[in-house]
């Protein structure tokens, strides 16, 4: 540590700081934390993106004398509100839910002070406030962080220019696609469907293919990237993280990269070297997982990509949204102003299989089959009763340790992944990884990280983007190396090995059980599944879908009959307010007007 950081610190602590709160001020200001934090302890909120321990500031900025309505604090709580939001997906924030969320946070019950607060927040130019483009929402004008409001901006701008723009392929609609050449070559057959979608890669500026597993997705990416790439054309394929990059690349026999790395990600500054003044040199954009995408990747993607190129998403709208603010991909469907080819027709279907079927069965709100003659007749998805949590959790663990490595070949550690709803709990991952961790990896000699031990053979998950490492949120490996004095931990992560220290073990948890949510964007050969009435708050069509889609070959729910009734039943997705249908219909509107 380089002593003026360390001065810093000290001095932080001395204030009484948080040691998380000493972390966010030294991140936020660097060596000038001290005097910015004694100005306005509240500034934090607006310089510190990340989330913050709200209460813990209140309580410091108190003991410093700042008032219980003060506009500092009146405005820093407004703001904190409108960064919870973000963080629950939200792009902007009604105005009248936001004062009456503000209002909770600060004790007040007077909105007009809380209104104040999100004045000053508006003249300083940390909040945009405009009229709702959608009139029949009637909760108020909508409230944007500056950020969000320049990124959904952005996308509508962004894709309405590309759009319109002249293409690179100079190809005529007239012209035929040789499609008996790109099947004979790549020994498939592809569907009307599919040959639709991949006219209109050709023909059309921006497509968007949706569809659950099995449903032909990677058939059209290989033929359409066969199809570029013989007419001579430059292909960039990417996808939100480092797995799903690594199946596109598997799928395709191309390379793939996160969309951080082709955007060449800059941590330092946070922004990305690849933008609209230093655009990609591409003339087929592919990006697969685009339902992962959030508001802010997706405005940066947009911006970098040159007006002639054309882009092709490619996802299923029905699994969860992006952990980040928006539905991207959602909306863009919704507008109707870009083509989109819907695929249901299953091809990846063994005989005895039942993964697809089921998968696309409680997309539609229906129960999933559950006989299909048995292992021996190849059936690869199971529902196993259990009537209470202890049941349900001694089962998941037989069936990770003993009964799917015996029956089916494959092993807990490379092969078998625990999905749950939910982190706490008898049967939430916090738990699950604990007593996984016993029985699939007793060593005991490794280094205490929040409550739980990483040990050596243990299967760990980085949480956080980390581009030094070049490690990403999602990616799992297996601990090769611990020291305890001083920390060390190593972990292959398949093709790198990466070491962390005291600092960053923080971004490492447990992986054997991991989050439905974490899951996105990867695909396992099997899956356990664990379903009880505890985890009603995340019961819902669209997670238990995402959790069975992640199964390449095998499926295991665990539970009750009632818990797996509740989760198809219960399609009330989580409104998200966003504005990105009525802006792209907006500026398409203004486009055909000035045309």
């Amino acid at each position: 540590m380089h002593k003026p950081k360390r001065n810093v610190v000290a001095e932080l602590k001395k204030l009484g700081l948080s040691d998380d709160l000493v972390f966010a001020a030294y991140s936020a200001f660097g060596r000038k934390a001290v005097g910015e934090i004694i100005r306005n302890p509240y500034s934090l909120v607006a310089k510190y993106e990340e989330d913050i321990d709200w209460k813990a500031l209140d309580r410091f900025a108190a003991k410093q004398g700042f008032e219980n309505t003060g506009i500092e604090r009146l405005a820093g709580g407004v703001l904190y509100a409108m960064r919870r939001a973000a963080a629950s997906g939200h792009v902007y924030y009604p105005r009248i839910p936001l004062l009456t969320d503000s209002a909770r946070i600060l004790g007040i019950e007077d909105l007009i002070l809380i209104q104040n607060g999100l004045e000053s927040l508006r003249e300083n130019g940390l909040v945009i406030q405009e009229q709702p483009l959608d009139l029949q929402e009637g909760r108020g004008d909508w409230i944007y962080l500056m950020n969000l409001h320049s990124a959904e901006s952005g996308i509508a701008h962004y894709m309405a220019l590309l759009a319109h723009s002249l293409s690179r392929t100079h190809r005529r609609k007239t012209q035929e696609i040789n499609f008996e050449e790109i099947e004979q070559s790549l020994g498939i057959h592809l569907a009307e469907a599919q040959r639709e979608a991949i006219r209109l890669s050709m023909d059309d500026k921006i497509l968007v293919i949706t569809g659950g597993p099995g449903t032909g997705k990677t058939t059209i990416l290989k033929a359409t990237v066969t199809l570029w790439a013989k007419i001579g054309k430059r292909i960039k394929l990417a996808a939100p993280t480092g797995r799903a990059a690594k199946r596109l690349s598997e799928s395709t026999g191309r390379e793939a990269s996160t969309i951080h790395r082709l955007l060449e990600y800059n941590p330092e500054q946070r922004t990305f070297n690849r933008n609209g003044y230093r655009p990609l040199k591409v003339d087929l954009m592919v990006v697969d997982e685009a339902s992962m995408i959030d508001t802010t990747l997706m405005a940066a993607l947009l911006e970098a990509l040159p007006p002639g190129a054309h882009l092709l998403l490619v996802g299923d709208v029905d699994q969860l949204p992006s952990v980040g603010p928006g539905f991207v991909l959602r909306d863009i469907i919704r507008s109707g102003l870009v083509s989109v080819i819907a695929l249901s027709e299953i091809f990846r279907q063994r005989p005895g299989s039942l993964i697809s079927d089921n998968a696309a069965r409680i997309n539609r709100g229906e129960s999933p089959v559950l006989d299909s003659g048995g292992v021996e007749e190849g059936q690869d998805f199971f529902f196993i009763r259990k009537p209470d949590l202890e049941s349900t959790l001694e089962t998941v663990v037989e069936m990770v340790t003993r009964r799917i490595p015996e029956q089916f070949g494959f092993t807990p550690m490379d092969d078998i992944q625990v999905l749950a709803p939910m982190i706490k709990g008898h049967v939430g991952i916090e738990n699950l990884n604990i007593v996984l961790q016993r029985e699939l990896n007793p060593d005991k000699n490794g280094v205490e990280q929040f409550g739980y031990r990483i040990c050596p053979g243990d299967k760990v998950m980085q949480i956080r983007n980390d581009y030094d490492k070049d490690v990403f949120n999602g990616d799992i490996g297996v601990v090769t190396h611990v020291k305890s004095d001083p920390v060390s931990v190593e972990v292959d992560f398949g093709d790198k090995r990466t070491a962390y220290d005291h600092r960053d073990l923080s971004d490492l948890t447990l992986a054997y059980a991991i989050t439905i949510h974490k899951s996105q964007g990867s695909e396992y050969p099997a899956v356990v599944i664990p379903l009880v009435t505890k985890h009603f708050p995340l019961l819902q069509r669209n997670v238990l879908y995402t959790a069975v889609s992640r199964g390449r070959n095998l499926v295991v729910l665990v539970g009750t009959a009632r818990a797996m009734g509740i989760a198809i039943a219960n399609n009330e997705i989580r409104a998200r307010y966003t504005g990105l249908t009525q802006r792209l219909i907006q500026v398409w509107e203004k486009r055909r007007r000035g045309n």
